[in-house]
């Protein structure tokens, strides 16, 4: 029996021990199953965590472009998705709570990257350059930028070759007669002229001043003075001739409008250094150098004023390199080439309506017709214009039906001594000189104060038959 006590004793404690391995091992079991859900979470941690650093690298290396068509693609699916989202609202808040309950297996949740947290990365390095393109358009020409700065004036070119020979020109003249020359002499008897005097040179008037030079100012005009023996002087210098601080200065811009005249020609006579002549478009002023002569000793010297149609005034001084140098004017002269001038003038009865036609009181005659001209011409069917300067003869013809005067009208004033009358033949005839300029203009006027009807006297109208004439001819 106490065998059996024994055996029954170590039965039981068999049993414990297996009983007290059992509940270790279950306790073991929990606790690993601790430790690994501990090392499962961990795990998922760290997924999570390399997830969200690959797609944020994913999200870094996206295009702004294509961001932004993600960013609306989005947008877009969000809104599709609002109506779907209220209806799973209740089932996907079901489903987190399960989830919550069984963290350990639920899978890593993907967490949405925000714009505003995404940081730009660094700047990459810069492209090799492209190929050159093809060449655009030309573009529309721009505005005129403005002028440049005068460059430098360029080195003087070689010297041309020689040119051919000219056509040989005309004979010249031998005598002053042949020259066609008109002269004003200053060799007069001693008189006092004053501040300017004005001489007759044919038939234009030239005008004479006197200036003393200044440096710092304009200069100042003096007296002149003219002798028998030394001429056109001025009247401060001891002598009454022309020092280097004096000029006398010559007005011949009357000479400039003629075509006739061709030069202008001056006699100086000088003692010691010679004369300096000047010429200037400004009253009182020098002007340009235009000539020198240079001489030692005393002497006269005819000479022609180089370029006188460029300049209005020309002037003439002692030279400045000798203090005793004295020059005096002893005239002047004109070289004209008197070209024919002439001109017929006239109206016919096929000119008037029914061979008769009437002028009104103080009004121009009508003259339709003309031959050939020269020096003349006709600006209206009223007016004659003359175009070289002279004095012309006038012949006047008219034909009136009754009583009446006409008269030569010159640039619209009466010319005196040029009025005619009808005689008792009702003819109207007369002739006269006239003296004209350039430019003038001249007219038959009837000086009546009532019209007259100018046409055949005889009262049959004929073919043609002049009625009104007008002959011009230059003599001087």
């Amino acid at each position: 029996m106490p065998n059996m006590k024994s055996n029954s004793n170590s039965i039981t404690s068999m049993f414990s021990i297996k009983s007290d391995s059992h509940s270790d091992k279950k306790h073991r079991n929990k606790r690993n199953k601790k430790r690994n859900h501990k090392r499962n979470r961990h795990h998922d941690k760290e997924s999570d965590q390399e997830q969200r650093v690959v797609e944020e690298i994913e999200i870094k290396t996206i295009t702004k472009k294509e961001h932004r068509e993600k960013r609306r693609s989005h947008s877009r699916s969000k809104s599709k998705s609002k109506s779907k989202s209220k209806s799973k609202s209740k089932s996907k808040s079901k489903s987190k709570s399960k989830s919550k309950s069984k963290s350990w297996s639920h899978s890593p949740i993907k967490k949405c990257v925000k714009k505003d947290h995404i940081s730009r990365g660094p700047r990459g390095s810069r492209g090799s350059r492209g190929s050159k393109g093809s060449r655009g358009d030309k573009g529309p020409r721009g505005k005129e930028g403005p002028r440049g700065y005068k460059g430098s004036r360029g080195h003087r070119g070689h010297k041309g070759s020689r040119g051919k020979r000219g056509p040989r020109g005309k004979k010249g003249c031998k005598g002053e007669d042949a020259c066609n020359k008109r002269c004003v002499s200053f060799t007069q008897n001693n008189t006092e002229l004053g501040l300017y005097t004005v001489y007759q040179v044919d038939y234009f008037p030239v005008t004479v001043y006197g200036y003393e030079k200044n440096d710092v100012t304009q200069d100042f005009p003096t007296a002149l003075v003219s002798t028998e023996q030394k001429g056109l002087g001025i009247k401060k210098v001891p002598s009454n001739e022309i020092d280097h601080t004096t000029y006398i200065q010559f007005d011949l811009s009357s000479l400039l409008a003629d075509l006739s005249v061709k030069g202008v020609c001056c006699t100086v006579g000088f003692i010691n250094g010679g004369f300096v002549v000047y010429g200037s478009n400004t009253l009182g002023e020098l002007g340009h150098h235009l000539y020198t002569h240079q001489e030692t000793c005393e002497q006269t010297v005819c000479f022609s004023l180089p370029c006188y149609s460029k300049y209005k005034y020309f002037s003439v001084t002692a030279s400045n390199d000798c203090d005793d140098s004295l020059v005096s004017i002893l005239s002047l002269c004109i070289v004209r080439d008197y070209v024919q001038a002439y001109g017929y003038f006239y109206s016919t009865t096929q000119d008037a309506s029914g061979g008769t036609f009437d002028v009104s009181g103080g009004q121009p005659v009508l003259l339709s017709n003309t031959t050939v001209t020269e020096g003349l011409q006709l600006l209206d069917p009223y007016t004659i214009q003359c175009n070289v300067k002279g004095v012309f003869s006038e012949v006047l013809h008219i034909s009136v039906t009754t009583p009446a005067s006409f008269a030569i009208s010159l640039n619209g004033n009466v010319v005196p001594g040029l009025s005619y009358g009808s005689n008792s033949n009702n003819q109207v005839t007369g002739n006269g000189l006239l003296q004209v300029n350039v430019g003038d203009t001249l007219q038959i006027i009837n000086q009546g104060t009532a019209d007259v009807t100018i046409g055949s006297t005889s009262g049959i109208v004929p073919s043609t038959e002049t009625i009104v004439s007008l002959q011009l001819t230059r003599i001087v």
